[in-house]
């Protein structure tokens, strides 16, 4: 079965499919946001001494809960970054089209031709909206579910693809 599918991405898509794929690697995302903010907070309060030439007494936990605040609204400010990652990104905001075969995923926009084998792929991920092709850890092809015409051909491309590329191995290795 061929699947012809030709749609615009939306910025939900995007914030989908990132959200799904930063989550893979959420422990060292979490360190490094954590690490960050801890820094960013020494800095300002270095560089606010030294503008007053008078010592601030900050005791650590005053600096832990200012960096734990930041930390929890770190997810308001992942939806921004997206956003900036997304506008940075004028081609995720053409008209995409995909050929899909037994054989290959075919993908083309305005600017640009691409195809995979089937054996390219090392993971495949369904979300509620969309599907999410990867061949490799850190790219992936986003296909909306919006695209196909039918719960019949959205299904046949699901076991197309759960046929074709194996489940991932699981690995409970932090670089894997």
């Amino acid at each position: 079965m061929t699947f012809d599918l030709e749609f615009d991405y939306t910025f939900e898509d995007y914030l989908e499919a990132s959200r799904l794929s930063s989550r893979r690697r959420r422990l060292a995302t979490v360190s490094w946001y954590f690490l960050a903010i801890m820094f960013i907070l020494a800095a300002i309060f270095t560089a606010v001494e030294a503008i007053l030439h008078d010592p601030i007494s900050v005791s650590i936990e005053e600096m832990l809960i200012a960096a734990v605040f930041l930390f929890l609204t770190s997810p308001l400010f992942f939806r921004i970054i997206v956003r900036v990652r997304w506008k940075m990104q004028p081609q995720l905001q053409s008209r995409v089209h995909y050929q899909i075969t037994p054989d290959a995923v075919r993908a083309a926009t305005n600017t640009s031709k691409g195809e995979t084998t089937w054996e390219g792929f090392v993971r495949f991920v369904e979300t509620k909206n969309v599907f999410l092709l990867y061949p490799n850890k850190l790219i992936f092809h986003i296909i909306p579910k919006r695209a196909f015409a039918s719960p019949d051909e959205l299904a046949s491309f699901r076991a197309l693809a759960t046929s074709k590329i194996p489940p991932p191995k699981r690995s409970y290795l932090p670089w894997r």
